[in-house]
């Protein structure tokens, strides 16, 4: 690496508490912040998801929880975000900063997107990780310094789970760069500079490599809020959260009551728009915050003790059209009747409910209270009847265009009003035509008298009439148009009438739209704040009316959050009769268990437990049983267990199914490990993990010794695991089954199982019980499978040699330690020349 002096910072820098750079897609944002004090890099794990209808104030309540955590006075946009976005920034940055510097920048997108640009970041981030792979740690007192995970996490994540955010960690550095440097290595307008000549690539990229070395010392996730904690995608996928494309076994047997997913599960009763997004945003964001999670617990309670008045309240709810939709087309000056007609019901349902509210006297609850006084601001009686006293639904809907009632505007309805009268006054022109005509030519005539808007008023006579006795000039009829049959004239007569009425037909449309656009633009201007906080307290209500639902109809119980601390940093976690929320509604004899942190050998909670037991006997869905609970507890629904009592957690991690790809090119192992480990990096004493069946995919002797280490790691940093294994070995007397860490932090349980008359006939009883199982019995599955019965017969034979040589080498072994034993001191040379040779052919023979 160059020992040069790298090149003196611009004062600009020097200032800064901390700069960000910002990018929003579609309904996901991605962000980057740089703290230059502590030379701290902090990022999003994978791009955050928005609410599809409330994400301009999401992104800014975000923005301002980061200005607030992060003391940013530097923010970068890319040019795609919405301007209102930048421009609420900009009012908390002035309100944060008074009398102080602030940035706010808007950049080409090209910054954040430039494949040029991201290929050069990612390309010096993995040679800097090979050259020195102690350069980026988390705590710089830790023995574990290499971070480079977390990059490595995010750079194989570049066109999946953290595109936007992977383009802002690039914009910070090639801003910096080119603020420390004075290199422009970017023209915002055009980055066909990264194309010029290979030396320039390589300068830019020796450049970025020191600009990375110089500002980073510390790399860590991004909080975006200190209420929530967000689920990373593996647990997404582990925990079978949001829906998944369904097996064909699954297609084949789906009952109507059955889920398998927890978004389902939980959003049986949700209908709304905004409400869909309000319950997966709920659900892969968990609170940490009890405060929260206790008034939603105090919500379902209250309507658990009078479901049925509150069920059609959620019936209501579920009726409400998008209002945010509705406002915007307003905004936008968008005219229609669907947004008319939805408005109305919008308000309609509002009133419904506000009268229900009031008439039930509900218990006092913060969700009702909320709710009622911004109804109650709105003046809905007043609000409904100024939108009828203007828009007529019937007529609308009939002729599919905005009527607006009379006496809405006297100056409108005196034009309908001559607008319908002219029928009358046409014939009384054609009339008097009609006469002049026959009195000048001796002939009965049939003229019409007719009005065609943007024409005007004409006069229309068949073709042939036309020909035979209107084309003198002298008669003053002037030719318009015409058609095989008619012909349309003018004379002085059609223009005064021109004249007199305008082309009334327009100036009445023209009105009518200058009115709606109004009025809807006052709409917007009035009530847009208060309707948009009901249509959110609306779809919050909705989605716990969702949960006490779910908590009614399957017997859910409330939770108790414990938030005193035990002695030596042991928390708390008990379910009894606990059942997966999910597989008890495909398969209704689903059997509950329990889980009990508590050993009363020591008399307090043990952290960690480890599940053993055979094959398909249950351990991987009662970890996931617990898992799920945890994550209902969090979310404040209540949980499928008899009772459930627990110390809050900050973060749920699994190491449970590892997604393959053929883009990774990649081991199972290897996979399991990276998967592993960026759970270990990110747990803290109150995160749960649960783990299954970690170091199964290399040798006998690696793996147990791996899955050991773990458990040590996991004691130490004393956060809560559930770990399923089948390393029974791992636990016998001669390796860590008398460890006195061991036994003062782990329990053990194991699946219970039922033989026939011989071990090759297995019943599952899927209980689970205290205790350690040595035996898989994976050969006896095989056959429970239906595994080829040949594979099974010779699986057994193999089975058995194996035993036997294990109880051979157990026996040697028992003689060598008696033949030492009776070692007499006065022949010890003699009896130590036996013992070397029995050891000696002990070992040719085994090894």
């Amino acid at each position: 690496m160059s020992t040069e002096t790298p090149p003196e910072k611009k004062p600009l820098m020097e200032n800064l508490h901390a700069c960000a750079a910002i990018d929003v897609s579609g309904n996901k944002i991605g962000i980057a912040v740089l703290k230059n004090s502590k030379k701290t890099l902090s990022f999003l794990e994978s791009d955050y998801s928005l609410n599809r209808l409330d994400k301009v104030d999401e992104c800014v309540n975000i923005i301002g929880f980061l200005i607030e955590s992060y003391t940013l006075n530097n923010i970068t946009f890319s040019s795609r975000v919405d301007d209102m976005i930048v421009d609420a920034t900009e009012k908390k940055m002035k309100s944060k900063f008074i009398n102080q510097d602030y940035t706010i920048e808007t950049q080409s997108l090209k910054t954040f997107t430039s494949k040029k640009i991201m290929d050069i970041v990612s390309t010096v981030l993995m040679e800097k990780s090979d050259a020195d792979a102690n350069y980026m740690y988390i705590d710089s007192e830790s023995s574990d310094k290499n971070k480079f995970p977390f990059f490595s996490n995010m750079i194989e994540g570049i066109n999946d789970v953290c595109k936007l955010t992977f383009g802002c960690v690039c914009c910070l550095m090639i801003n910096d760069n080119k603020t420390s440097s004075n290199e422009t290595l970017v023209n915002n307008n055009d980055t066909s500079d990264f194309d010029n000549t290979r030396s320039n690539n390589d300068i830019n990229e020796s450049s970025i490599h020191q600009t990375i070395s110089d500002m980073i010392v510390v790399i860590e996730h991004l909080p975006i809020s200190d209420n929530n904690f967000t689920m990373d995608d593996d647990t997404i996928f582990s925990l079978q959260i949001l829906p998944q494309s369904l097996t064909n076994h699954q297609l084949r047997n789906n009952q109507k009551s059955s889920v398998y997913s927890l978004a389902e599960l939980l959003g049986q009763k949700v209908k709304t728009e905004l409400g869909k997004d309000t319950l997966i945003k709920w659900i892969l964001n968990p609170l940490k915050n009890t405060d929260i999670i206790r008034s939603r617990h105090d919500f379902i309670e209250m309507v658990l003790k009078n479901y049925e008045n509150y069920e059609f309240l959620c019936n209501m709810i579920n009726n409400l059209p998008n209002i945010n939709r509705i406002l915007y087309n307003f905004h936008e000056g968008k005219i229609s009747v669907k947004n008319w007609l939805n408005l109305k019901l919008f308000l309609t349902i509002l009133l419904d409910i506000e009268i229900f509210l009031k008439q039930n006297k509900l218990e006092v609850n913060s969700y009702f209270e909320g709710f009622l006084e911004v109804l109650e601001s709105l003046n809905l009686t007043s609000f409904i009847d100024s939108i009828l006293s203007f828009f007529n639904s019937e007529k609308s809907v009939a002729e599919q265009k905005i009527v607006i009632e009379k006496e809405f505007n006297s100056e409108l309805d005196h034009f309908i009003q001559t607008y319908e009268s002219l029928d009358v006054l046409l014939a009384e022109k054609a009339e008097i035509l009609n006469n002049q005509l026959e009195e000048l030519f001796n002939k009965s005539f049939n003229l019409a008298v007719m009005y065609a808007p943007q024409l005007g008023f004409l006069v229309s006579v068949k073709k042939s009439t036309y020909e035979h006795y209107l084309t003198d000039n002298n008669l003053g009829f002037s030719y318009i148009f015409g058609t095989k049959t008619h012909v349309f004239l003018k004379n002085l007569m059609m223009e005064d009438l021109d004249n007199t009425y305008n082309d009334i037909y327009n100036v009445i449309s023209d009105m009518e739209m200058e009115l709606t656009l109004n009025f809807q633009n006052e709409i917007f201007k009035i009530y847009n704040g208060n309707l948009n906080k009901c249509y959110k307290y609306a779809c919050k209500i909705e989605v716990l009316l969702s949960f006490s639902s779910i908590c009614y109809s399957n017997n859910y119980k409330r939770p108790i959050f414990t938030l005193e601390k035990n002695h030596d940093n042991k928390k708390v976690l008990i379910l009894n009769k606990a059942r997966h929320p999910i597989y008890e509604t495909i398969n209704e004899s689903h059997i509950p268990n329990d889980y009990k942190s508590w050993d009363e050998t020591i008399n307090n909670h043990k952290n960690i437990a480890v599940i053993t037991g055979a094959n398909m006997s249950g351990k991987t869905m009662f970890m996931l049983t617990i898992g799920l609970n945890v994550l209902l507890a969090q979310i404040g629904c209540f949980v499928s267990c008899e009772s459930m009592e627990l110390s809050p957690v900050d973060m749920i991690l699994t190491k449970i199914n590892t997604k393959e790809s053929i883009s990774k090119l990649k081991s199972n192992f290897i996979l399991d490990c990276q998967q592993l480990n960026k759970c270990l990096k990110k747990t803290t004493e109150h995160s749960l993990i649960l783990i299954d069946e970690f170091g199964k995919g290399t040798n006998v002797i690696d793996g147990p010794s791996l899955f050991g280490s773990v458990l040590f790691y996991l004691i130490d940093t004393s956060c809560r695991a559930i770990l399923c294994t089948h390393f029974h070995e791992l636990f016998s007397d001669i390796v860590l089954g008398k460890d006195e860490v061991i036994e003062k932090n782990i329990n053990f349980f194991k699946t219970e199982i039922v033989f026939g008359e011989t071990q090759e006939f297995i019943t599952f009883l899927y209980k689970i019980r205290k205790g350690i199982s040595f035996r898989s019995f994976g050969v006896a599955c095989a056959k429970y499978c239906n595994l080829n019965e040949n594979v099974v017969a010779d699986a057994n034979v193999i089975y058995d040699l194996m035993v036997d040589n294990e109880k051979s080498k157990k026996t040697k072994m028992a003689d060598l330690l008696r033949f030492v034993s009776n070692m007499d001191e006065n022949n010890l040379n003699e009896e130590y020349s036996k013992y070397k040779t029995k050891m000696i052919d002990f070992l040719k023979e085994e090894f």
